[in-house]
């Protein structure tokens, strides 16, 4: 039920204030409770993003926010953005509250993807000597952050994850056509660069005579011509 209540303080002089408020006591009360949070969105320019929360409690009422603002009108339990943009991005919770207690969700956060975009270029052609470093790299943005995979041809290069490419010693296996991929649900490739590996050191072969001897070209990568010199 209610109850009126009004309470007088007294000071050392008998001065006297009161303050008069109402007790309503629902029987059954449930303090609020949260049962299942919002949780994060990564989604593009353009799209209907909803959040929502479950909740439990007597005569419970919502308050969204975002950044620990609150949000004008969002008192419902569920926030629906219907043209998501990047000034949209943020952290979301919701403040469930009842009878004066209140209890606030997970933050849930909102990201809108910017697709893999590599802005630079690499060297249409490399020669490397046998046992130098082989470094290729370029400048990617995006959100969230791409994804980096390098192939040589068709196969990817493993170990080789980020933007930038570094091979501490190459060797003629690692001649070829070196390409980038960015990802974060877009995709972008870079040019292809190709790479030649060129093996300087001096090889003394020593044959007997009359037999077979075998020589090697100590070069190797796309689009390579020999032609031997005695």
């Amino acid at each position: 039920g209610t109850r009126a209540v009004n309470v007088t303080a007294r000071d050392f002089d008998g001065n006297t204030v009161s303050q008069s408020f109402t007790i309503t006591v629902t029987p059954g009360f449930q303090p609020p409770a949260i049962t299942k949070h919002p949780v994060s969105v990564v989604t593009n320019a353009g799209k209907a993003v909803t959040f929502s929360v479950k909740a439990t409690g007597t005569g419970i009422t919502y308050q969204w926010r975002r950044g620990g603002s609150n949000m004008t009108d969002k008192t419902s339990p569920t926030l629906t953005i219907t043209n998501a943009q990047a000034g949209d991005a943020g952290v979301y919770d919701v403040v469930v509250s009842s009878g004066g207690r209140s209890v606030t969700s997970s933050g849930a956060t909102l990201t809108i993807r910017v697709p893999a975009d590599i802005t630079s270029t690499l060297p249409n052609e490399l020669l490397i000597e046998a046992g130098q470093p082989l470094e290729l790299a370029v400048d990617v943005s995006g959100t969230p952050e791409p994804t980096f995979v390098w192939r040589r041809g068709t196969t990817v290069v493993k170990g080789q994850i980020t933007k930038r490419l570094y091979i501490a010693s190459t060797a003629l296996t690692d001649a070829g056509i070196y390409k980038g991929t960015a990802s974060n649900g877009g995709t972008d490739t870079t040019n292809a660069c190709n790479v030649l590996v060129v093996d300087k050191a001096t090889r003394t072969v020593v044959v007997a005579p009359g037999k077979p001897i075998k020589l090697t070209a100590p070069a190797a990568g796309p689009f390579v011509s020999y032609r031997w010199r005695k």
